[in-house]
């Protein structure tokens, strides 16, 4: 099998006249393909347990959480969704004041 040249040094592609909508787009574009993922080894998974005979496609359908687990789920997404919008709240300042802060202990 042929080696393939993974190496990602050098300059991005520049699509837009605003880099930060380039890292928006990356991102986008990064979370799309993390998503097909996932539902690909759903699908994977689903087809497997109604093969095995674990599960039919209607049981999948109605399936329902016991309690405790949606609590635990609903806190999990709130967390990822702090995550993911924490950069939108953030407040901003320049790399030489955050340096200075770094470098005074803060």
């Amino acid at each position: 099998m042929p080696q393939l040249n993974l190496d990602t040094k050098g300059r991005r592609p520049h699509f837009f006249d605003d880099p930060a909508i380039d890292a928006v787009m990356t991102a986008m574009l990064e979370l799309m393909s993390e998503n097909f993922a996932l539902k690909e080894r759903l699908f994977a998974l689903e087809h497997a347990l109604e093969r095995s005979g674990l599960i039919t496609a209607e049981e999948l359908e109605t399936i329902e959480l016991p309690e405790e687990a949606r609590i635990k789920l609903a806190g999990e997404q709130q967390a990822f969704f702090q995550d993911a919008f924490r950069a939108l709240n953030a407040d901003h300042q320049s790399p030489a004041s955050r340096q200075a802060e770094i470098d005074s202990g803060k």
